[in-house]
């Protein structure tokens, strides 16, 4: 009897321990719910260099409106990174 109070009070622990580590374990794919642009030169499509200073991008506001070209048009933030959205030049 004693072996299985050991045993229950183990799987308690356990179970404790696995539900609180899912409210504090955090989620580093968190992605930002708008699109923004550079405010400098522009950054060429593919560039493995891109400006990692999030301070030097803006909010894009509405859609939007992106020409052909060999530059990056918009940006996101995913995981506290800027990533390449889409190929073009904001209008």
């Amino acid at each position: 009897m004693k072996n299985f109070q050991k045993l229950a009070m183990g799987m308690l622990v356990a179970v404790l321990a696995i539900g609180f580590s899912a409210f504090t374990q955090a989620n580093d794919e968190s992605e930002a719910f708008a699109v923004f642009r550079y405010d400098g030169s522009p950054q060429a499509w593919n560039d493995p260099s891109l400006d990692q200073n999030v301070s030097n991008y803006s909010e894009v506001i509405g859609e939007p409106d992106c020409t052909p070209s060999n530059n990056i048009c918009t940006y996101n933030i995913v995981g506290g990174e800027v990533t390449q959205n889409t190929k073009g030049t904001l209008q």
